[in-house]
C-alpha cells in the first residue's frame, strides 16, 4: 500500500541503537575500563607502599645522621662533667668527620649559654624549638632542617639532654648532608615497573573473562534487536491490512468498514503503548536520564491506579481487592511506580484467567513490601525465572481475549523498582504472587 511504511531489520537495528545505547557513546569500552581499573587499584596499592618505603628510608638515614651527632653530643656532655673548658670541648669535637660544626649549650629555661658560631648570645627562649622540646621529653631530638634565625643558615640539628644544661649541635644543611638524607630514587623507579607489569599481567588474564562478558552483552542486542524488530512488524503488518482492505473495498458494508478501522486503531494504539514502553526502559537504563526522588505514599498511588484500571478489570471478569490502609512512604517517581502497578494489573488481566486480584502492603523501620496477587492459572515453575525479560512469552494460551501485552510490562516493573534500590521477586501457588519491596523514606 503506497504510503505505509514497515520498518526493516536495518531501520530497528537504528532504533534499537539510539534507544537502548541512548546516553552510552561517550562510555568507555569494557576492556578499556578493566585497564583503567586495574592500573589504577595497582598504582594505588604500590604508591602507597613506595611512599611508605620512601618515607622510612628517609627516617631511617636522619637517624643516621642524628645518631652521629648524638655521639659528639654525648662526647661533649661526658667532657664537661669531667670539668673541661667548653672551648676545649668544641675544638675537640671540631675534629670529628663533621665540617662546620655547630655546637651550642642551652640550659633548662632555653636560654643559649654559649654557641661557637655567634658573637652575641640569643635571648629568644629556645624551648619552642622541636629538637629542644623533644629533649625536654625525651631526653633526645633532632630536627632534619631549618632555618636559623641567628646566622640565616640551614642546619640539621640534634640535641641531648644533660645534668641540668643541653647540648646542641648542627651541620650545615648543604649539598653533601641532601645527597645523603635522599632516599634510593632506584626504589621508586622498581616499584614502577613492578606495578607496570601487575597492570599487563592482571589485564591480560582478565581479558578472556572480559571477551565472554562481550560476546554476551551482544547477543543480548541482537536478540533484543529481532524481539523489537518483530513486535513492531505485527501491529505495522496488521493495520497495513486493514487499511488495503478499507481501500480496496469501497462499498464495504458501514459496519464492516467500521470493523477494520476498530482494528487498525486497535493496533496503532498497541504501536504507541510499545514504543512507549521501550521509551521507559530506555529511561530506567540510562543514568543520565534522571529519576525523580520524592516523598511518596505508595497507599495512594496503589489507589489511583486500581481505580482507573477497575472497570477494565471487571470487564476482564476481575474483581480489585486493594486491602492497604496505613501510609506506605517512600522516595521514588510518582510517574514510574504508577507504571509499575498498572503494568501488574496489566499482566493480571491479559494473562492470568484469574477472578481475584488482591494487593496488600505492609511497612517496618528500613522497608515497605507490597504484595500482588492472583488466583489465576499460574504459569509452570521453569517459566518463573524468565518472566522479567523482555519480550518472555510464558504461554501464548495465556493470553485473555486475544489481548496482547507488548512483553516489556514485567521488565519495567523489574527495572523501575531495582532503580529505586528496591527487589522484586515471582512465586506461583496455583496463581501468581509479585513481592515488591522498596527503603523507607
Amino acid at each position: 500500500m503506497p504510503g505505509t511504511y514497515i520498518p526493516d531489520t536495518a531501520t530497528v537495528m537504528s532504533l534499537s541503537n539510539k534507544t537502548f545505547g541512548a546516553g552510552r557513546k561517550h562510555r568507555v569500552n569494557l576492556n578499556t575500563r578493566l585497564l583503567l581499573g586495574f592500573a589504577i587499584y595497582t598504582f594505588l596499592l604500590v604508591g602507597c607502599f613506595a611512599i611508605y618505603q620512601y618515607m622510612r628510608e628517609s627516617r631511617f638515614k636522619a637517624n643516621d645522621i642524628d645518631g652521629r651527632l648524638q655521639i659528639v653530643n654525648a662526647r661533649i656532655l661526658d667532657a664537661l662533667d669531667d670539668g673541661a673548658d667548653i672551648d676545649a670541648c668544641t675544638a675537640a669535637a671540631r675534629r670529628l668527620p663533621f665540617a662546620d660544626i655547630r655546637i651550642s649549650i642551652i640550659d633548662s629555661a632555653g636560654r643559649v649559654m654559649y654557641d661557637n658560631t655567634l658573637d652575641s648570645l640569643p635571648t629568644t627562649d629556645h624551648r619552642n624549638r622541636r629538637e629542644i622540646r623533644d629533649v625536654l621529653e625525651t631526653g633526645h631530638g633532632y630536627t632534619v632542617r631549618r632555618h636559623s634565625e641567628s646566622t640565616g643558615g640551614t642546619y640539621f640539628y640534634s640535641a641531648r639532654r644533660g645534668n641540668g644544661y643541653i647540648v646542641r649541635t648542627a651541620v650545615p644543611y648543604s649539598g653533601n648532608l641532601r645527597q645523603m638524607l635522599n632516599p634510593d630514587n632506584g626504589f621508586v623507579w622498581y616499584m614502577g615497573i613492578v606495578a607496570l607489569l601487575m597492570v599487563l599481567l592482571g589485564y591480560a588474564a582478565t581479558l578472556p573473562i572480559a571477551a565472554r562478558r562481550q560476546r554476551e552483552k551482544e547477543r543480548l542486542k541482537k536478540q533484543l534487536t529481532d524481539n523489537i524488530n518483530h513486535e513492531l512488524k505485527t501491529p505495522v503488518a496488521a493495520m497495513r491490512l486493514c487499511l488495503e482492505t478499507l481501500r480496496d473495498n469501497a462499498g464495504m458494508d458501514p459496519e464492516r468498514r467500521k470493523d477494520f478501522i476498530d482494528r487498525a486503531c486497535s493496533q496503532c494504539e498497541r504501536l504507541g503503548d510499545l514504543l512507549a514502553d521501550i521509551a521507559t526502559i530506555s529511561r530506567l537504563e540510562n543514568p543520565e536520564n534522571a529519576i525523580h526522588h520524592d516523598p511518596l505514599d505508595l497507599a495512594v498511588i496503589i489507589r489511583s491506579v486500581t481505580d482507573d484500571m477497575r472497570h477494565r478489570a471487571e470487564n476482564a471478569g476481575i474483581a480489585i481487592e486493594d486491602i492497604i490502609r496505613q501510609p506506605l512512604t517512600v522516595c521514588g517517581d510518582r510517574k514510574l511506580l504508577e507504571t509499575v502497578f498498572r503494568n501488574l494489573i496489566d499482566n493480571a488481566i491479559i494473562h492470568s484467567h484469574a477472578t481475584e486480584l488482591r494487593i496488600s502492603g505492609s511497612a517496618n523501620t528500613t522497608t515497605v513490601t507490597i504484595t500482588v496477587s492472583d488466583n489465576g492459572t499460574g504459569v509452570d515453575s521453569a517459566h518463573l525465572p524468565h518472566l522479567f525479560e523482555r519480550f518472555y512469552r510464558a504461554d501464548a494460551g495465556r493470553v485473555r481475549h486475544g489481548d496482547r501485552g507488548t512483553g516489556l510490562g514485567l521488565a519495567i516493573v523489574k527495572n523501575t523498582i531495582m532503580s529505586h534500590g528496591g527487589t522484586v521477586s515471582v512465586t506461583c501457588n496455583g496463581g501468581l504472587t509479585f513481592t515488591l519491596t522498596l527503603p523507607r523514606r
